[in-house]
Parts: C-alpha cells; sequence; structure tokens
C-alpha cells in the first residue's frame, strides 16, 4: 500500500526536496533581511532591538506550538502518505488547541515578559505576536505535511509567498510608522497568507491521495510529543539563549547591536533547514521500509553537504565580517562585525547539530535526542551567563558558538550509534583545505562598499574550483543535481542519494 501511495501522487527526491525548500528558505531569509535593514535604518537602536527580541520570544512559543503534534503526524505520514487524512483529523483537535493555548497564554503573561526584560514598552508588541499564533499554526501545520509526503514544490510555495507577505507588510508598516509596533503588525501578513495559501495546497492534495485508517495516529503522536515537545522547546533556547541574555544582563543599545549581528549570521540556516526537512521524510520513510542501506546513503549524504557547505561559509564570513555589516546596516553597527565572525561559525555548528536531530528523529529515538538537548540546556545557560558578564556580547556570541560545537560533536556519536554513519573524513579534510586557502586569500582582499558581494561570490568560485581540483566534487554531483531539476522522479532518488555521498567511504 506505501508504495502504490507513493507512485499516486509522484513524490521529489531528496535532492529535489533540498534544493526546492532551499530555495523557499532563501526566500523567507532574503525577504526577512530586508525587514532587519529597513528597520535597522529607520528605527533607533534601542527600538531595532525591541524587535529582535520580540522575534526571538515569538520563535520560542511557536516551537512549542510546532512541537506538540506536528512532528508526530509528519513522521507518521512519512512513513505511508494514505495515512494524511488521518493526520489531519488528528491535528483538528491537538493541534489547533495548542495554537489558542499559547496565544491566550502570551496575551495574558506580555507586561510579566516585558518586565523580566526591564522594558515595558514590548508590551504591545508581544500582544501583537500573541494574536499572530493561530494563523502561523495554520501555515506550520501544512508547511510540515506537504514536506513528509514530498510534495516539495507546494511546500517551497507555501514558504515563500509566507515570506514575501511577511517582509512586505513590515516594509511597508515600518516605511509608513518609523514605528516599531508598525514592523511588528506587518509580519503577521506573512502568517495569514501563508497559512491560507499551505491549507488550500494540502487540502487539495488530500482529495487526490488515497487514504486508510491509522488509529494509534492521536496515541502514537502524542507519545511523540512528550519527546519532541520538549526537545523542540529546548532547541529553540539553545538557539535563542544568547538574544534574551543580552537586554537583561548588558542593556543600553547592546540589544540592537547584537540583534544585527544575530540577524545576518542566520543566512545561513536556509540550507540547514531545506536540508534537514527533505533528509527527515526520506529516511524515516526508507527506514520504514527496512531500506537500511539507503537511509545510510542518504544521512551520509546529508553529511557531506553540511561540510562542503558550510566551512566555506565560515572562512567567507571571517575575513569580510566588517564589509558585510557596513553594507547591510552603515557603521551605525560596526561593532557588530567581530560578533557576526563568530555567530556565523555557531549556526554552521547549529546546522549540523539539527541535522544529527533530524536524523534521530527520522530513526524513531525521540528520547535519546530529549536527553541529548537537555544535557546541553544547563551548559548554555552557565556559558551565556559567565561569559556576558565577564566579556559582554562577544562572550554571548562565544558561549553560543561552544553549545553548539558541543551540540555538533555529540550529535554525531547519537547518529552513528542508532544509523551507523560517521561524518566523511576526507571530504572534512578537502573541504578544510579549500575553505582555509579562500580565507587566506580574503583577508589579502579588503574591497569596500557593495563590491563585498563581488569578493564573496569570487572566493566562492575559488573555493568550489579548489574541491574540483581536489576531486571531491564532479560529474556525479552534477548529474544529481541535474536530475533532480529536469526529472526528479522517485525512480532516481536512491542513486541520487548515493551520489552526494560518494565520498563518505574515502
Amino acid at each position: 500500500m506505501a508504495e502504490n501511495t507513493i507512485n499516486a501522487h509522484r513524490p521529489g527526491s531528496t535532492t529535489q526536496g533540498v534544493m526546492l525548500l532551499t530555495l523557499g528558505q532563501f526566500a523567507l531569509v532574503a525577504f526577512g533581511y530586508a525587514v532587519h535593514v529597513l528597520g535597522s535604518r529607520r528605527l533607533s537602536q534601542a527600538d531595532y532591538g525591541r524587535f529582535v527580541v520580540v522575534l526571538s520570544a515569538a520563535t520560542w512559543i511557536r516551537a512549542g506550538i510546532v512541537s506538540l503534534i506536528v512532528p508526530g503526524i509528519s513522521k507518521i505520514v512519512s512513513e505511508n502518505h494514505a495515512r494524511l487524512r488521518a493526520a489531519l483529523r488528528a491535528a483538528a483537535g491537538w493541534h489547533w488547541a495548542m495554537a489558542g493555548v499559547c496565544s491566550a497564554a502570551l496575551l495574558a503573561f506580555s507586561p510579566l515578559i516585558a518586565r523580566a526584560m526591564g522594558d515595558p514598552a514590548l508590551t504591545p508588541l508581544l500582544i501583537v505576536a500573541a494574536l499572530e499564533l493561530p494563523f502561523f499554526a495554520a501555515f506550520t501545520l501544512a508547511q510540515f505535511l506537504l514536506t513528509a509526503v514530498r510534495h516539495y514544490m507546494a511546500a517551497s510555495v507555501t514558504l515563500t509567498v509566507y515570506s514575501i507577505a511577511r517582509a512586505a507588510g513590515a516594509c511597508a508598516l515600518i516605511l509608513l510608522t518609523s514605528k516599531v509596533i508598525g514592523a511588528t503588525i506587518g509580519l503577521a501578513a506573512g502568517s495569514v497568507l501563508g497559512g491560507a495559501v499551505g491549507m488550500w495546497l494540502l487540502l487539495s492534495l488530500r482529495s487526490r491521495l488515497p487514504s486508510e485508517p491509522y488509529p494509534p495516529m492521536v496515541r502514537r503522536s502524542l507519545s511523540w510529543a512528550a519527546m519532541t515537545l520538549p526537545s523542540g522547546l529546548g532547541v529553540t533556547t539553545l538557539l535563542t539563549l544568547d538574544m534574551w541574555l543580552v537586554k537583561p544582563l548588558v542593556g543600553g543599545a547592546a540589544a540592537g547591536i547584537y540583534g544585527a549581528a544575530f540577524a545576518v549570521s542566520r543566512l545561513p540556516d536556509i540550507m540547514s533547514h531545506g536540508l534537514t526537512a527533505a533528509v527527515f521524510a526520506k529516511v524515516s520513510h526508507a527506514l520504514a521500509e527496512g531500506k537500511i542501506a539507503a537511509a545510510r546513503s542518504v544521512a551520509a549524504g546529508a553529511m557531506r553537504f553540511v561540510l562542503v557547505v558550510f566551512l566555506p561559509v565560515c572562512a567567507l564570513t571571517a575575513c569580510s565580517s566588517g564589509a558585510i555589516v557596513r553594507v547591510l546596516y552603515t557603521d551605525k553597527y560596526a561593532e557588530a562585525a567581530p560578533l557576526l565572525t563568530i555567530l556565523v561559525a555557531a549556526i554552521c555548528f547549529g546546522a549540523a547539530f539539527k541535522l544529527t536531530l533530524q536524523l534521530l528523529a527520522a530513526a524513531d529515538r525521540p528520547g535519546p535526542r530529549l536527553a541529548f538537548v537537555a544535557a546541553l540546556l544547563p551548559l548554555s545557560l552557565a556559558l551565556n551567563v559567565i561569559l556576558i558578564r565577564h566579556y559582554g556580547l562577544i562572550g554571548a556570541a562565544c558561549a553560543s558558538m561552544i553549545t553548539m560545537a558541543a551540540g555538533a560533536a555529540v550529535g554525531v556519536v547519537f547518529v552513528h550509534r542508532f544509523l551507523g554513519v560517521w561524518p566523511p573524513l576526507w571530504t572534512a579534510l578537502r573541504c578544510g583545505s579549500a575553505a582555509a586557502v579562500a580565507y587566506g586569500v580574503g583577508l589579502h582582499w579588503m574591497p569596500g562598499g557593495a563590491l563585498v558581494i563581488v569578493k564573496l561570490a569570487l572566493l566562492g568560485l575559488l573555493y568550489l574550483g579548489l574541491l574540483a581540483m581536489l576531486g571531491e566534487i564532479g560529474a556525479a554531483d552534477l548529474r544529481a543535481v541535474r536530475r533532480s531539476v529536469f526529472r526528479g522522479e522517485e525512480a532516481g532518488a536512491y542513486a541520487e542519494s548515493t551520489a552526494l555521498s560518494a565520498r563518505a567511504d574515502n
């Protein structure tokens, strides 16, 4: 039945999924940066800092909504797409109830949270964020389930609509009002339109898919929730704790300066979102069908992807951070440059960390995943408090980087234990060498203004050329990408994943 279901709606391949979801995530980040660039220029540093703090708080609460029943039903649907109707019935109660509870709780506690942050002006911003939550719940349900059935184009369209509407609404109201409340209200347009489009696409797909009952849906999903809810909140806390603590521990305009570096550092995350979502669906389905070798091949390919992509991101940012900050935010935020270098390294370690968590989830290991995340929380809190008090903003960035590095290292050990896969050593050495050369060249070439974009592009090409010379990338990678763009059939999915991991055993 599972195979018939798959063939009925022709899901995309893993490589195609990574590409499409990455494009959608790129739209989210690119349009999001438009909001940050305009906000940093039209708002005061204090108001811009409030804006970033509210975004971080909303991210944490949204993680609670996303982590209740959605991960469980997504896992179940990824195993057999005919369970989509049963998943939607389960979500009709639990998911929407959770959204309502979170919205009401944030409305009630907004003044308290603002006082805890030492800034009563945050209260109306938190109220707006609370009212947006039910619409965000619709968007995220559609996004997860469209990805679970591997309809990557529909998931990418949903994410793109969300991104454009979110940025257009925020930018328009910033220009009209020059107020942080306008920016916050404008962001809600993304959830309203993205949720509407995503649910329409999802319900249209439901009518075309075969359907079969799955009585354990709620029981199994809630069992997953017992693990994924605390782990989801834990991961979000790990990724945003530094931003939260800067405002009360440092004060002044520090949140605005740190927020500028914090926002830019999230750019590489566009690739990790597409990667982890597509890999989860593929590995989960392969394991459910007993195709262990295929699951390991996809997992190894994903690890290789992280090494190939994220090592140069760290190197190129490190040699260009000052120019990047000045181009985006003007000299007013020059202090953010060294923070950006460290925070980009943190987000790159974070990409590896999140990939290992998704692989554990796909392997149906929510217990070890929860224990792993829970163990990192006290480490992160202690590092942030100690380092921020002693070193200020640099301490906050270092605390984030150390935490994510520890998470990536331990996560790799867990993945090997449960899936039998190690990151490819020779890929790491080749990519590290090429990134080091690009970094060295970048240190001796410091163009000003928008020419930094040309610098980054040329150094990126240098890095790719070095990888080609070292034999790390070649014809197999190009064929895999070409198949995913022009065909994308399921028949070629495992061949593509094999091509992605071609160097895993070298």
